[in-house]
């Protein structure tokens, strides 16, 4: 017979079924769209790869460069920087903002400026600066205007001791690939004033968070939104911000954003003409004529005691990270010391009789290097004394070397790897 008990005991049973069967759908609609979230993630970092495993355009140098040397060794060096100087002549179509930027980034944390939080630093710290504020300002639709010119926001510290007229262009050009095609990317505008003049009839955006996930989320709205053109003020050190998180892969941020693609990549730094040139001199003078004759070796000293530089360690690193290569040169870029580069050289020579090692920095800074380099004419944004005492500059002309070598191996900072065979590689810059 059934009782008024069993008849609780069966109503208790099915109120317990229906909550269970709503807190697993509910708990199963949260599984999927964690799944969702998760895939859209992957899907975006596949899409990333995929660009920069089928570019043309590769550097070891820093990995979401796509803009770097050309992989035909086939080709002469000569045959490359030809290439490459005709990219320099040819303007990028924005292909990630086709109907125009009206809207600003203004980046004005410089040592001189009020209150800054940023001391000065080397050219690559600042470069990589520069990375992020264009993935930014291309989402937004903006362009960026720096307050901080190379003389004071480049390091004398770092042996940058920068003319006080030197613009960025002279370190660097802005390039971008489009369908195959590398140009140049009009996206950084001048330092001077005028350029300030720009801002009139625009809405600033500035909070209490500063420079944040928080204002770019709020820049990024209206933007999408078509709404009044904007400025936002970037008035805090890059790296102290939380739009800089280094637990993410490139741009060591999880934002949103528009995907790239192979036919409109992210804009990326290349050197710039004069320095091109500079570049290719040293190569004639090294008697390097393709990519396979060498491969170049930074070795950061002074700036990051934590990882060994010492000779007997490096020469370690290099037998594993040379094995099974075919180089006949090494160049070696170093803040060491004449003492220190004699001791590896000596240790280099004893464990690769057979290779020759090339101390970049001497030969830049040489009597008959400057006298050649006089000669040619070649300097147009610094005299002959400026560009001894302009370390970054020079930096960067030896950069030239590292994007058209068979690879580039990098040990210090923040990479201080046992093997590097194949070339030193870093998800993030180097900085």
């Amino acid at each position: 017979m059934f009782s008024a008990r069993n008849f609780l005991h069966l109503l208790l049973l099915c109120t317990v079924s229906v909550i269970s069967f709503f807190l697993g759908a509910r708990q199963q609609t949260s599984i999927t769209n964690t799944i969702s979230i998760i895939k859209e993630g992957k899907d975006n970092i596949k899409s990333k790869e995929r660009i920069r495993n089928n570019s043309k355009y590769r550097s070891t140098y820093h990995v979401p460069k796509l803009i770097g040397g050309y992989k035909n060794y086939n080709e002469t060096l000569t045959s490359h920087i030809r290439k490459k100087r005709q990219s320099f002549h040819r303007i990028a179509p924005d292909c990630f903002c086709p109907k125009g930027r009206s809207n600003y980034i203004f980046y004005t944390d410089c040592p001189e400026g009020k209150n800054h939080t940023n001391l000065g630093a080397g050219i690559k710290d600042r470069m990589n600066i520069l990375r992020h504020l264009m993935w930014y300002a291309d989402e937004l639709c903006a362009k960026i205007v720096l307050a901080c010119t190379p003389k004071i926001w480049l390091s004398e510290a770092h042996g940058c001791f920068v003319p006080s007229n030197a613009l960025w262009t002279d370190y660097f050009t802005p390039m971008r690939n489009v369908s195959g095609f590398v140009s140049k990317a009009d996206i950084i505008l001048s330092t001077d004033e005028v350029a300030k003049t720009q801002f009139d009839d625009t809405d600033i955006i500035v909070s209490d968070h500063g420079p944040s996930v928080y204002e770019y989320e709020i820049a990024r709205k209206r933007s999408k939104n078509k709404s009044k053109p904007f400025v936002w003020v970037f008035d805090k050190n890059f790296w102290s911000t939380d739009l800089y998180t280094p637990r993410f892969t490139w741009p060591k941020q999880n934002l949103n954003h528009r995907t790239y693609t192979e036919d409109c990549s992210m804009v990326d730094f290349d050197t710039s003409e004069e320095l091109l040139l500079i570049g290719q001199m040293l190569l004639d003078s090294l008697g390097l004529e393709k990519s396979e004759d060498y491969a170049t070796l930074h070795l950061r000293r002074k700036d990051w005691d934590k990882c060994d530089t010492s000779p007997s360690v490096v020469v370690d690193y290099l037998k594993c990270s040379l094995q099974g290569q075919h180089i006949k040169n090494l160049i070696v870029m170093t803040n060491g010391g004449d003492g220190y580069f004699n001791h590896l050289r000596k240790e280099f020579q004893i464990a690769f009789p057979k290779l020759r090692i090339v101390p970049l920095d001497r030969k830049i800074g040489s009597e008959s290097f400057l006298e050649e380099l006089d000669t040619e004419g070649l300097l147009k944004s610094h005299t002959m004394e400026q560009f001894k005492e302009d370390n970054c500059f020079k930096f960067s002309a030896e950069k030239v070397l590292m994007e058209f070598a068979s690879f580039h191996l990098e040990r210090g900072h923040n990479h201080c790897q046992k093997c590097d065979r194949g070339g030193s590689f870093s998800y993030g810059a180097m900085i």
